[in-house]
């Protein structure tokens, strides 16, 4: 567990730390920021016992998100705004990847921090394995929305500069709506896609169309590439604030 949460006053140094011992080469350095040093203990402990050490902190400090401060970053909402993560992600130098710490399951409020930035979102309660899985990912993301590269995933190879999806080499045949929807939800692959961000890259404005087409487009995305639509795994629902794709790797030259 972080010294930090035992010791608020004490200071310790960011340090490079081993992700997971199943990823060996994987490295991160993760903040925790947040004012109620019960909390911090509870979000640092699963990852300690994964094999990581991470600083904590009580409150923002200047450098934040820097390349010399850390990697991932897990904000809690009592410290900045919406606004002011905003703010943040627009300054050149903000590189970390943030994760929100929400008190409360407000859906509202966790759509909000997410289109001002947030990769992801942590609501209580704060269930161990949830917390080890954002890290996770969030450490291994690339900027895919900066880049047309292919992906993979779950058995389907994503092209998303010639607008095809292939599931063992034949092509899936998905409307252009269709497309739209899966290029925006992996260009944040692995983290969480607000309806907003979806109904923006459909329709170039956030209120266009309708939330009722909008789960159209999403049930026919399922029925054609989840193998139990029913019980989807590649993209899930995150009630009230909006979707999940899976993560995805770069597909090999």
């Amino acid at each position: 567990m972080c010294s930090r949460c035992n010791q608020i006053g004490s200071s310790l140094p960011v340090v490079r730390v081993r992700l997971s011992r199943k990823d060996p080469d994987l490295t991160a350095r993760i903040v925790i920021c947040d004012p109620n040093p019960v909390r911090a203990a509870r979000l640092s402990a699963p990852l300690a016992a994964d094999g990581c050490r991470v600083r904590c902190e009580v409150t923002v400090p200047g450098d934040i998100g820097t390349a010399a401060h850390g990697d991932v970053l897990l904000l809690s909402v009592e410290l900045w705004t919406a606004e002011q993560l905003q703010a943040a992600r627009l300054e050149a130098s903000f590189q970390a990847h943030v994760i929100v710490v929400l008190s409360s399951t407000d859906a509202e409020v966790a759509a909000r921090y997410v289109e001002a930035g947030a990769r992801d979102l942590l609501m209580p309660p704060f269930l161990p394995e949830q917390v080890i899985r954002r890290v996770r990912s969030a450490s291994r993301c690339e900027d895919l929305a900066l880049t047309d590269r292919a992906v993979q995933c779950n058995g389907l190879s994503i092209d998303r500069k010639r607008r095809e999806i292939r599931r063992k080499g034949r092509i899936v045949a998905l409307t252009a709506n269709e497309f739209s929807v899966v290029n925006a939800l992996v260009s944040r692959a692995g983290g969480i896609t607000t309806t907003g961000m979806l109904r923006q890259a459909l329709w170039g404005d956030e209120v266009g169309g309708t939330a009722k087409l909008l789960t159209a487009y999403v049930r026919a995305i399922r029925s054609k590439l989840e193998q139990d639509p029913d019980r989807p795994e590649l993209l899930t629902t995150e009630p009230g604030v909006g979707y999940r794709w899976m993560p995805v790797e770069p597909v090999a030259s």
